[in-house]
């Protein structure tokens, strides 16, 4: 799961067993927890999804 609200995008998924990547465009700051991290920018994804 990849979304831009911390809540509702990134927290309920990875506590309903699901990974998560929370899309800060508006800060530098970062957040990263069991079954989530943080994204500044859409083009850090494939990095993340293909390794």
């Amino acid at each position: 799961m990849v979304g831009d609200d911390f809540d509702g995008d990134v927290i309920a998924p990875s506590r309903a067993g699901l990974n998560a990547l929370w899309l800060n465009r508006d800060t530098q700051e970062h957040r990263a927890g069991t079954g989530y991290d943080t994204i500044f920018s859409l083009s850090e994804l494939p990095a993340r999804l293909f390794g």
